[in-house]
C-alpha cells in the first residue's frame, strides 16, 4: 500500500541489510542511530539547550497522539529509533556473554535497565500511533511491541520459570502476522525469514512441547483462535486473514534421546534437540547440501556447549551432557569427511583418466589429492580424540582402516604411478610393497567388515578390497623392471664415469691396492669427454690444403707480388740515399753549384 510505514523494515530490516552478526557491529549500529536521532529530534524541534531545568523544559514526554495525528507522524520514526538502540545494547551484550557463557552481575543490570526502557517506549509508540488510519503501519507497530515484550520475558525478568504462556502467545501472533504480511508483498522475505530463524526456536521451547513444523503450526492456530480480541488478530482478519487448518500429526519417535555406540543419552535442551533432528533429516541431492547440514550441526554444537556452560555447576546432569556434545561432534565431523570424501572420489576417477596427459597436468592433479587426503586424515584423527571413541576397539579399527584406504590411495595409486612413468621403478615398487603392508595389518585387525560403523557409506568393503587387488596387480606389473633398474644401479656402481682404469691413474692419482684389478687395467669403454666449440683442428688443416686450378693463378699473383715489391724496394732505396747525400748548399744564398 502506497505511503504505508513499515515499522519492521526499519528496525529489523535494517540489522538484516547491515549483516550485524558480532558486538563491534552492534556496537557500529548504535553510534549511526545516535546520529540519526540527532538529526531527527533537530527536525522535530526538541533539542533542550537549558540542561539545568532540562525537565521542566524538555517536550518529547509530552508528546501524544494529538501531535502524531495533526503535527508530525515523524515522532512515531522517532520513538522507533529509541527502542533500536536500546536493543541494539541488548544484543551487544548477548553476543559478549553467549562467549564467555553467562552474564556479569553488570551487565545483567544494564541488560535490564535497557529492555525495561525499550519496553516503556514501545507502549508508549502503541498509544502514541492508536488513531493510525493505514492497517499496514498499525499492524507493524503492534507487531515490534510484542516482539518487544517477549525480549524482555526471556531475558529481563530475574526468575528462573520464564512467562511460556505469554511468550507463546505473543511469537506466535507475530509469526502469523509476519507470514501474512510476506505472502501479500508487504514485508520483504529476507526479513520474514530473520525473524522466523531468530524467535522460531524460542516458541518451541516455551510451548511445552518438543515439536515440528506441523505441530507448530498447530500451536499458531490455537492462539489465534484464544486472542481473538487482540488488537493484531483482529486487523488480520478484516484484511483477509484466513487461518490455516489444523495439521495432522504423524507419530514420530521422541528426539529428546540418543542411543549412540553404547551410549544412552538424554537432550536437555529443546532447541539442540531440534537442531539435531533438522540436521538428521536433510537430505543430500547436490554438493551444497553437505554445507547446509554441516551449519546445522554447527548450530547444534555452539547451543549445546552455551547450555553447558550455563549449567557448568549441575554435576548430575554434566556426563550426559557430555555424551549428547560428543555425539554432536561425531556427526559434525563425519559430515565434513562425507563432503570430502565425494571430492576425492571425483578426482580419483579423474586421475585415471589422465594416462595421456602431460606430466605436468599430471602434478597438478596430484597436489589436489594429496591437499583432500590431508583433510580427511585430520578429521579422522579428530574423530578418534573424542571421548568415547578411542574406547571402542571396533571403531577405532574401522577409522584406522579407512585412514590406511585414503594413504594406500595417495601413494599406490597416484605417486607411484608418477615414479613409474620417470622410470624409478625401485620408488614405485617400494610405496606398493609398504600400501599393501599397511593395509594387510589393517584389514587383519578390523577383521568382518559385515557390520560398518562408520556413517554415510564413507567405508564400504568393495572398495577396499577392489584397492587390494588394484595393489597387488601393480605391484607384480613392475617388479621384473624394478630388478633391472637395481642391476643396472650395481653395474654403474662398478664401472661408473669416475672409475678410471690403473693406466689411466698413473700420471694423475696415486694407486692404492684396492685399485688394482685385471679387468680394469686398460680403458676398454668410451669416454665421453667434454669438446671446444670451435673446430680448431679443420682451422690448422685448412692452411695445408691447395687445389690444381688455383696454383697457376697464385703463381702469377706472387711474381706480381715479387715485382711490386722489388719496384718499391727500388723506390724506397733511392729516398733513402736522397736522404742520406743531402744537396750541397749555396754560401750564403749566394754561391753555388
Amino acid at each position: 500500500m502506497a505511503g504505508a510505514f513499515s515499522a519492521v523494515a526499519a528496525t529489523y530490516g535494517s540489522r538484516v541489510e547491515q549483516l550485524l552478526e558480532t558486538e563491534e557491529d552492534y556496537k557500529r549500529y548504535h553510534d549511526k542511530l545516535n546520529k540519526k536521532l540527532r538529526k531527527l529530534r533537530h527536525q522535530l524541534g526538541l533539542i533542550t539547550k537549558d540542561t539545568k531545568n532540562y525537565s521542566a523544559k524538555e517536550k518529547y514526554s509530552g508528546l501524544g497522539s494529538e501531535f502524531y495525528d495533526n503535527e508530525n507522524k515523524l515522532i512515531a520514526v522517532l520513538m522507533l529509533l529509541h527502542i533500536e538502540r536500546d536493543m541494539s545494547i541488548v544484543e551487544a551484550i548477548k553476543l559478549r556473554s553467549s562467549k564467555r557463557g553467562k552474564l556479569k552481575k553488570s551487565e545483567r543490570k544494564l541488560l535490564t535497565i535497557r529492555l525495561k526502557k525499550a519496553v516503556d517506549t514501545s507502549s508508549r509508540l502503541v498509544k502514541v500511533t492508536s488513531n493510525e488510519s493505514l492497517w499496514i503501519s498499525r499492524l507493524q507497530f503492534l507487531i515490534v511491541e510484542k516482539l518487544i515484550n517477549v525480549e524482555n520475558y526471556i531475558y529481563g525478568k530475574h526468575i528462573k520459570t520464564k512467562n511460556s504462556g505469554q511468550i507463546t502467545a505473543n511469537l506466535s501472533l507475530v509469526l502469523v502476522a509476519i507470514d501474512f504480511l510476506s505472502k501479500k508483498d508487504l514485508l520483504s522475505m529476507a526479513v520474514c525469514d530473520y525473524l522466523k530463524t531468530k524467535y522460531e526456536y524460542t516458541l518451541n521451547q516455551h510451548s511445552g512441547s518438543n515439536f515440528n513444523q506441523s505441530h507448530l503450526v498447530n500451536v499458531m492456530n490455537k492462539e489465534v483462535q484464544k486472542n481473538a480480541d487482540d488488537e493484531l488478530v483482529k486487523i488480520l482478519l478484516a484484511n483477509g486473514f484466513k487461518q490455516l487448518e489444523d495439521v495432522e500429526m504423524a507419530e514420530e519417535s521422541s528426539s529428546d534421546e540418543i542411543q549412540w555406540r553404547n551410549f544412552n543419552a538424554k537432550i536437555n535442551d529443546s532447541q539442540v534437540s531440534q537442531l539435531i533432528s533438522e540436521a538428521q533429516s536433510m537430505k543430500v541431492v547436490s554438493v551444497n547440501d553437505y554445507d547446509n547440514i554441516l551449519l546445522k550441526w554447527q548450530d547444534s554444537l555452539n547451543r549445546q556447549e552455551a547450555y553447558m556452560t550455563f549449567n557448568e555447576g549441575h554435576d548430575d546432569t554434566n556426563e550426559n551432557d557430555q555424551i549428547v556434545l560428543a555425539y554432536i561432534k561425531f556427526h559434525s565431523l563425519f559430515t565434513s569427511i562425507s563432503r570430502d570424501n565425494h571430492f576425492f572420489n571425483k578426482l580419483i576417477k579423474r586421475w585415471e583418466d589422465m594416462s595421456k596427459k602431460s606430466m605436468s597436468s599430471k602434478l597438478v592433479k596430484y597436489k589436489e589429492i594429496e591437499r583432500l587426503v590431508k583433510n580427511l586424515i585430520k578429521y579422522l584423527v579428530d574423530v578418534m580424540e573424542l571421548p568415547g571413541i578411542y574406547s571402542d576397539e571396533q571403531l577405532m579399527n574401522q577409522l584406522e582402516l579407512l585412514k590406511c584406504y585414503y594413504t594406500s590411495q595417495l601413494n599406490s595409486h597416484c605417486l607411484s604411478r608418477l615414479y613409474q612413468e620417470n622410470g624409478k621403478y625401485l620408488h614405485a615398487l617400494a610405496l606398493h610393497v609398504d600400501s599393501l603392508q599397511k593395509l594387510e595389518q589393517a584389514l587383519m585387525e578390523t577383521g568382518d567388515l559385515n557390520e560398518i560403523y562408520i556413517p554415510d557409506h564413507i567405508l564400504v568393503e568393495e572398495k577396499v578390497k577392489a584397492l587390494y587387488d588394484l595393489i597387488q596387480k601393480s605391484w607384480s606389473s613392475i617388479v621384473g623392471l624394478a630388478e633391472y633398474e637395481k642391476s643396472l644401479n650395481k653395474t654403474s656402481k662398478n664401472k661408473s664415469k669416475t672409475n678410471e682404469s690403473l693406466i689411466e691413474r698413473i700420471d694423475t692419482q696415486r694407486i692404492k691396492p684396492g685399485n688394482v684389478d685385471l679387468n680394469n687395467l686398460f680403458p676398454m669403454r668410451p669416454i665421453i669427454r667434454p669438446v671446444g666449440s670451435k673446430p680448431t683442428l679443420f682451422d690448422l688443416g685448412f692452411n695445408y690444403i691447395t687445389y690444381e686450378n688455383e696454383t697457376n693463378t697464385t703463381s702469377e699473383q706472387q711474381k706480381s707480388i715479387e715485382t711490386k715489391s722489388d719496384a718499391s724496394s727500388q723506390n724506397e732505396a733511392e729516398q733513402v740515399s736522397s736522404i742520406e747525400q743531402p744537396k750541397k748548399r749555396k754560401f750564403l744564398g749566394l754561391f753555388g753549384r
